[in-house]
């Protein structure tokens, strides 16, 4: 994980993490990011290996649940899920559209799978993340992503297959004007890319 090994190279946790992992045979990377990252400080290629973390297509869940989901989130589209206080801003930033908010805490099992199946897309506009596992369950689910590049998911950004944006309150609002505005035809690509990344692997 990019976190535990970005330590300057030379450093007091530097030297003390090369000599732990240069005891294993093997290292997993969880990106290409992580990869290079490792190898920059101080870690031989050839120790490392890329196994790329994710979850299968979403389970067949039972009807009952998609109907209960559609009874709580009936004519409400299009749906941005977010935490309160997230809401609370983009409203006051001018963002007039219909909010899911899933409050302060976070959703689990059934009740995630409920969010995830009744979303237009899902938005991480994050300043530091390691490798978010809930923007790659998104997009198991078929939902277009908007994130920024501080995501390590480049590689989603590079063939197209997550929308780009940044930390910033003028290009949060513009990236989520242009993620609701997008036609059919626009969400279908992103899948598409998103499924020839996921066969890539």
């Amino acid at each position: 994980h990019s976190k535990e090994i970005n330590h300057t190279e030379g450093s007091f946790i530097n030297k003390r993490m090369l000599k732990a992992l240069n005891k294993a045979k093997y290292v997993i990377s969880n990106s290409n990011f992580t990869k290079k990252l490792a190898m920059k400080n101080g870690l031989q290629e050839s120790k490392i290996k890329i196994i790329h973390p994710g979850s299968n297509y979403p389970i067949k869940i039972d009807n009952k649940n998609v109907d209960k989901a559609k009874e709580l989130f009936r004519n409400c589209f299009p749906k941005i899920i977010t935490v309160d206080l997230t809401k609370n801003q983009l409203e006051k930033w001018g963002c007039k559209y219909h909010f899911l908010s899933t409050g302060s805490k976070p959703v689990y099992d059934l009740e995630k799978e409920k969010v995830f199946r009744n979303s237009s897309a899902f938005v991480l506009s994050s300043f530091s993340e390691g490798l978010p596992m809930a923007v790659l369950e998104a997009m198991s689910y078929g939902l277009p992503c908007l994130i920024s590049e501080n995501c390590n998911l480049t590689e989603t950004l590079n063939i197209g297959a997550a929308i780009k944006t940044n930390p910033s309150v003028v290009e949060i609002i513009e990236s989520l004007k242009y993620l609701i505005q997008m036609n059919d035809m626009e969400k279908k690509k992103i899948n598409t890319q998103i499924e020839l990344l996921i066969n890539k692997k």
